[in-house]
């Protein structure tokens, strides 16, 4: 057995060592002195980066998301870099790997600078990519002068930057001294050009400038199409606000609308998607004229109204909140969700949702999640309403709480082979709860609703048409406080409805009417 023994070490001579006594012959070891080694540190490794960037707007990105993050330091650090980079353009890089970066005027495109980092083990260089794939022009009316349009030096007035705005430009306006000086008698926005207010800054992948007031257009805005509309405020115009006429994919959103002399937001023949999303519409017009009016004449379109609140501070009865009136061979897939309609007073809206498909094309419909209080109580006034008079209409009405509605909350006919599911609905006051009639041999399903305090009928089902066969599931409701829970009728002898009824809570009376012997055939009705 060997043991290791602590001994002095003669550096540079032969040392003989004899092991154990009568263990063996001795071993002879030796030892040489080569002095004390020092590892040297791995070089850092520098990794390429990109990041995007706006013309004429200065880009700072933080350290979080900065050059260094995919590098490996080893105990190093930044130890030169280009301060103008290849189109001109200038940086300023920081030691914890952030940095500033302003592109030359007016320049577009793809710009590198180079940095080092470097220990004592060695150096690694990479290149830094920042591509600018449109210019911004901005705009602030307090701006002392009318300047180059850049961030740094802004245009004082909006025509300015909308006469130099290109396809992939974004506008930018700055809340400025709040008025609508420079922001005033129209303007149209060139196609693929981006028009941004301080209400929602400006943010690329980093902010550029962050979120303030909203500053004050005065409208119409006119779309070229392929653009996008936020964070601003348009108050005023001769017609209409916003105008979307023969172009496609716009979107309007977190931004505030009022006081047009027509409708807030006019859609003629829209194509693509097109959107108004979380924002304000208040102070219509008068009693002629809607918020958002769609009039496409066999012109595709899908259309999204989502999380917007509708004001109505003028105290005027307005038309409807969102009006769609496809006809031709137009197909119109429209979303109407999450949106606020709250009168202040009672009648201050006629219609909500109204949708009726005059043309040959499919149509389809979801209207999910809305509330509306404070509807007209005159003669076929209804906050939802979805109609296959000429066309097909299919689709969803879910989730609404309607209140004080009038005529009616839900309006809804369908065509042949369409099924529209009503269901989830939270109804009070109105003479009708749910409407719904045929025309063609479509199908209903109405299912988990509570409806109460309806003048006349909670769930009503009709067929006008004289040789039309429906369907209807009617299915978990619940109605309180009604004249009637619910009511089936046919008016011709050529009708048939089928009405599958089942795990209903009614509290009033169910009739079935078969006018001039058209048939009402009942699958399943309530017991008792």
């Amino acid at each position: 057995m060997k043991k290791l023994l602590k001994s002095k070490i003669l550096w540079g001579a032969f040392l003989a060592v004899t092991a154990f006594s009568g263990c063996g012959n001795s071993e002879q070891f030796v030892f040489t002195n080569t002095g004390i080694v020092n590892v040297a540190p791995s070089a850092p490794v520098a990794a390429n980066d990109s990041f995007a960037a706006l013309g004429n707007a200065t880009l700072n990105q933080a350290a979080a998301t900065g050059v260094l993050t995919n590098d490996t330091l080893n105990g190093g650090s930044i130890t030169s870099f280009d301060s103008t980079g290849s189109q001109g353009g200038t940086l300023d890089l920081n030691q914890d790997g952030s940095f500033t970066y302003t592109p030359a005027l007016n320049f577009v495109g793809a710009e590198t600078f180079t940095y080092t980092l470097g220990n004592a083990g060695g150096s690694s260089t990479a290149t830094i990519t920042l591509t600018s794939t449109g210019l911004g022009r901005f705009v602030d009316n307090s701006a002392a002068d009318n300047g180059a349009g850049t961030q740094a030096d802004p245009f004082d007035n909006l025509a300015s930057a909308v006469a130099a705005a290109q396809s992939g430009d974004t506008i930018f306006v700055a809340r400025g001294d709040g008025s609508n000086n420079g922001m005033t008698g129209g303007f149209t926005l060139p196609a693929g050009v981006d028009l941004v207010g301080e209400g929602t800054g400006l943010v690329l992948a980093q902010t550029i400038v962050p979120p303030g007031l909203a500053p004050t257009l005065e409208g119409p805005i006119t779309c070229g199409g392929d653009n996008v509309i936020q964070g601003i405020t348009v108050d005023g115009s001769v017609s209409d606000l916003v105008i979307i006429s023969g172009v496609g994919n716009v979107t309007i959103q977190d931004s505030t609308l009022s006081n047009p002399t027509n409708n807030h937001v006019s859609i003629i023949d829209g194509s693509g998607t097109l959107q108004i999303l979380q924002s304000t519409l208040d102070t219509p017009a008068d009693s002629d004229q809607d918020y958002i009016d769609v009039d496409n004449a066999s012109t595709n379109a899908t259309i999204n109204v989502s999380g917007n609140t509708f004001l109505n501070t003028a105290t005027v009865e307005v038309d409807a909140l969102l009006s769609i009136e496809p006809t031709g061979t137009s197909q119109i897939n429209a979303s109407f969700n999450n949106n606020v309609a709250d009168g202040t007073v009672a009648e201050q809206f006629d219609y909500g949702f109204y949708f009726d498909n005059l043309g040959t094309g499919a149509c389809t419909c979801s209207v999910d999640g809305n509330t509306f209080d404070n509807f007209a109580n005159g003669d076929s006034f209804y906050p939802i309403g979805a109609f296959a008079t000429a066309g097909p209409m299919s689709g969803s009405i879910s989730n609404n709480t309607v209140s004080n509605s009038g005529f009616g909350a839900i309006f809804a006919s369908v065509g042949d082979s369409d099924t529209i599911t009503i269901s989830g609905n939270q109804i009070d006051t109105g003479l009708y709860g749910i409407f719904s009639y045929y025309d063609g041999d479509g199908t209903f399903i109405i299912e988990n609703n509570n409806i109460q305090n309806s003048g006349n009928t909670a769930i009503y089902s009709q067929i006008f048409d004289p040789t039309h066969k429906g369907k209807v599931a009617v299915r978990n409701n619940t109605t309180a406080s009604n004249t009637e829970s619910y009511y089936a009728v046919t008016q011709n002898a050529d009708n048939t409805l089928c009405v599958d009824m089942t795990g209903n809570s009614f509290d009033s009376l169910i009739r079935f009417d078969g006018n001039d012997a058209g048939i009402i055939s009942v699958e399943r009705l309530e017991a008792g």
